[in-house]
């Protein structure tokens, strides 16, 4: 704003300093108009000498010579001053301005919900795809997939139960006992079928255990889902 009001006083300056000019050399021109004209014949050459007044002995009022003022350097310098305070205002501007999409802002689930979500992704998996591959799968094979994976199910038996403390959290909590009740079962089931030699009646009756918790947790999931969901 300093720089803007530099400009306007430069620009004042300027113009007085033009009416003063043209004033003097206006009136000089207007005495020779009303002059009046004489003939040769009658009237003898005016011998006196004609003082002629050019721009530059003109009085300016007390301002001094302005001739070595370098008013396009001024000039560009108020207009350069001029731009950059136009830029910066539109920028402030546009971070000022709330961004608007033309329409209602999309649903984004809290952080809670999301790890709520994430828990009973990782219980689903292990109802569809862990416990049934390691109650179908041969006792080596089982074992092993045991071994490797087992930390994913206790995993998700953490996470629900962590959310036993809110609204839902009595589900919450029979989820996690289905899950840790299924864990075991597994267990159970997975080291009676490799002891050489195994006993078959134990197996039946860990395989059916190992079934029933499965069933148990399978209805918990149906029952959070459409909680976590809506």
């Amino acid at each position: 704003m300093n720089r803007l009001a530099l400009r306007c006083r430069t620009l004042f300056v300027a113009i007085a300093l033009s009416s003063a000019i043209a004033l003097p050399t206006a009136a000089a021109a207007a005495e020779l108009e009303t002059t009046p004209a004489t003939t040769p014949d009658t009237v003898a050459p005016d011998t006196t000498p004609v003082t002629v007044t050019t721009p530059g002995t003109v009085p300016d009022g007390g301002g001094g010579d302005d001739s070595d003022v370098p008013w396009p350097l001024i000039i560009a310098i108020a207009a350069v001053a001029i731009a950059l305070i136009a830029l910066i205002a539109t920028a402030a501007g546009r971070r000022r301005r709330p961004s608007s999409t033309g329409g209602a802002a999309p649903y984004r689930a809290s952080t809670a919900d999301q790890d709520k979500g994430y828990a009973l992704g990782a219980a689903q998996w292990i109802h569809d795809h862990f416990s049934a591959e390691l109650l179908s799968a041969a006792p080596a094979q089982a074992a092993q997939r045991w071994n490797a994976d087992r930390g994913r199910l206790d995993d998700a038996t953490i996470r629900a139960q962590r959310f036993s403390g809110g609204d839902d959290g009595i589900m919450w909590q029979r989820l996690g006992q289905s899950l840790s009740l299924l864990g075991t079962s597994l267990d159970s089931y997975i080291q009676l079928r490799n002891q050489d030699p195994p006993n078959q009646q134990l197996i039946e009756e860990a395989y059916g255990v190992a079934n029933r918790h499965r069933a148990e947790l399978g209805q918990q999931l149906a029952a959070l889902w459409p909680i976590v969901q809506r």
